[in-house]
């Protein structure tokens, strides 16, 4: 007997603000394998118009992001959810997909109002400690927050442990895995290495080390400086890529570590990184490092094995569910540079091994992360809410 569709709203204000759209489609795209799906977000999303997708994008949130007061912002977002909410209801829409980053004011109330206006309501918890606030005391009631939601999503083990902790134990009952599926369906195009070094100015003759992503206390780059520092004393081959933003950090702390002797060898692009020219990095590079202290999960190296980078990551639970360690990737003793420089210099010494990663994360990609697999979690996910059948 063939499924009934579902009518499913996912709700996601970020979108192509900052970065958020392939995550966001990979999940729109995934459900929309089986069930009817409406995105809602906000006016900087323009992915879907580079590319045929089935999901039906609106833009509710309009004005939220930009130099406007913050109270004007403020009541912008306001005006987006109850316009996403009115949309909802005029088309009976069967489930709501909200997300959860920062557990702001706006976010929960999203949740509050949709439950109380009679939705089932699914939120996918991101971040489970705002990393703002990382090595800060954090003081936020996760079981008020999260008590409205019928279901409670993350994306690896380790957030569905650290939940765990934290939650009584009807919100534990709550809690499912759904794979992510933040992978690049537009731009990602066999581009040899030559070319996309040419097209971001990149040395030819260099072994490039790549870190890509937002730059935070918690992503670790000044462990990776640090480590380059010395490195680069030892192999003039090799030069390091900084591809990022800097998000509530000063970004001075992070060039003060850079020696003088090696400063002409680091290539910083502390920007944000437009989505057309995000896979040119990754294929312009030999290897990418995730140094990161903490982690829930991570949309770098997923997209890394996708765009076929080596990867050399910390050996943090969350990259232990991605790394097979000598598989298709490295993993190095988190915060332990004289380890991270072991690692980057086994890689390159060991010829062949780069290759080897290469095509062991591709094939680890297509085998974990399609989206029928998305899709199938997604579905059972339904049901359950549907049936009242969670446990």
């Amino acid at each position: 007997m063939e499924r009934k569709k579902l009518k499913v709203a996912v709700i996601e204000p970020i979108g192509g603000h900052g970065g958020n759209e392939f995550y966001d489609f990979g999940i729109c795209e995934s459900v929309a394998l089986s069930n009817d799906v409406k995105f809602y977000t906000c006016d900087e999303t323009v992915l879907h118009e580079n590319a045929e997708v089935k999901t039906e994008v609106i833009k509710c949130y309009k004005g939220i992001y930009g130099n406007a007061p913050k109270f004007v912002r403020g009541f912008n977002y306001l005006k987006g959810i109850f316009c996403s909410l009115f949309s909802c209801l005029k088309n009976k829409t069967d489930i709501v997909h909200l997300h959860a980053y920062g557990f702001s004011f706006f976010e929960s109330l999203s949740i509050r109002l949709f439950k109380l206006a009679g939705f089932k309501v699914i939120v996918t918890v991101h971040d489970i400690e705002p990393f703002d606030r990382f090595g800060s005391e954090i003081n936020i009631n996760y079981n008020k927050f999260l008590k409205p939601a019928d279901v409670i999503i993350v994306h690896t083990d380790f957030s569905i442990e650290c939940l765990s902790k934290i939650l009584n134990e009807e919100n534990r009952k709550k809690l499912r895995k759904v794979k992510s599926g933040d992978l690049d369906f537009v731009y990602n195009k066999d581009i040899p290495m030559d070319e996309a070094r040419k097209a971001l100015s990149l040395p030819l003759d260099k072994k490039l080390i790549l870190f890509f992503g937002q730059i935070k206390k918690v992503k670790g780059v000044d462990l990776l400086i640090n480590a380059f520092n010395r490195i680069a004393r030892e192999n003039p081959d090799l030069d390091l890529v900084i591809a990022g933003r800097p998000w509530k950090v000063d970004i001075n702390e992070y060039l003060k570590l850079i020696e003088e002797d090696v400063k002409n060898r680091i290539h910083l692009r502390l920007n944000y990184i437009p989505n057309e020219e995000v896979p040119l990095y990754f294929k312009a590079c030999d290897i990418t490092v995730l140094p990161y202290r903490k982690i829930y999960n991570s949309s770098v190296i997923l997209r890394a094995f996708d765009y076929g980078c080596a990867v050399i990551a910390s050996d943090l639970p969350t990259f232990k569910e991605f790394v097979i360690d000598g598989e298709n990737g490295l993993l190095f003793k988190s915060e332990d540079v004289e380890d991270l420089i072991d690692k980057i210099n086994f890689i390159f010494e060991n010829e062949g091994m780069i290759e080897r990663f290469k095509k062991n994360a591709k094939l680890f990609v297509e085998e974990n992360f399609s989206r029928e697999i998305i899709n199938r979690q997604m579905n059972e996910i339904f049901d359950l809410v549907l049936n009242n059948r969670l446990k």
